[in-house]
């Protein structure tokens, strides 16, 4: 599991300047400013989520900087592989949840919402990425999934 330390090692390692924050609107921010690259990350947030959106930022940086994308904002969350946002979700959960560490810790007798809670605390990552991760694993069905991002408020 990655910590904010070695998430931003890994920006360091590829040149981007990384900022905390306050921001009123986004979680985060990549942008390319005269081929200069800043990710901005809003320090307003609790800890847990500002680490999963430096590993989602990271995702738009490694996977689609080459694409032509200059600047990368909270976007509007697709469930589609094409999407860039599901992508860079998908790059996230792998490096802060990766599938087989998720596997060896939660039981299959755990109800939904506790394998959820138990994955967002083990992994220290947003409870509603837990549980969109779980959903894309197959841990937990549609309508457990539906339930939980209406009723879990992060």
């Amino acid at each position: 599991m990655k910590g904010l330390g070695d998430l931003l090692q890994e920006f360091f390692a590829r040149g981007v300047i990384v900022a905390f924050r306050p921001m009123h609107f986004w979680a985060g921010l990549l942008c390319n400013v005269k081929n200069h690259w800043f990710c901005f990350i809003n320090s307003k947030n609790p800890l847990e989520n500002q680490r999963w959106t430096l590993a989602h930022e990271l995702g738009h940086f490694v996977l689609h900087k080459e694409e032509g994308g200059h600047l990368f904002t909270d976007g509007i969350f697709c469930g589609t592989e094409e999407d860039a946002e599901w992508q860079a979700n998908c790059f996230a959960a792998e490096i802060l949840m990766p599938p087989e560490a998720i596997e060896a810790i939660i039981p299959y007798y755990f109800t939904a919402q506790d394998k959820v809670n138990h994955v967002a605390m083990e992994f220290k990552v947003p409870v509603k990425m837990a549980a969109w991760w779980l959903f894309e694993l197959g841990h937990i069905n549609k309508k457990c999934y539906s339930h939980l991002q209406k009723s879990v408020s992060n």
